[in-house]
């Protein structure tokens, strides 16, 4: 994150481990977009035997037809979002990701 004042960030460090938390309303959008994109790639594009599409009443869609992914692809797939999202965190955060134990220590 750069250091101009004017740019705020969208996570901060987290106070105990390692990582960082949404700290404003940009970074929960963020984190519940990531949610539901891995939510909808388990349900949607889920290896062939799922039929989880066809008990909602979506096996019209020509996308649910076309993508009959291995489980491979379907875990290689949600592995490229998390990348994704852990490298737009890092971008977004107030301050280096260490290994914290509160403020005491």
């Amino acid at each position: 994150m750069p250091d101009d004042p004017q740019v705020r960030a969208w996570f901060a460090p987290k106070q105990y481990g390692y990582g960082a938390t949404p700290s404003s309303w940009e970074g929960w959008a963020v984190t519940l977009g990531f949610v539901l994109i891995v939510t909808l790639t388990a349900a949607f594009i889920a290896p062939a035997d799922n039929d989880l599409p066809h008990r909602l009443g979506l096996y019209r869609l020509a996308l649910v037809q076309r993508l009959h992914p291995s489980t491979a692809e379907v875990l290689a797939l949600v592995a490229v979002e998390s990348v994704a999202f852990i490298a737009l965190t890092r971008w977004k955060s107030s301050g280096p990701w260490l290994w914290r134990w509160g403020s005491g220590r």
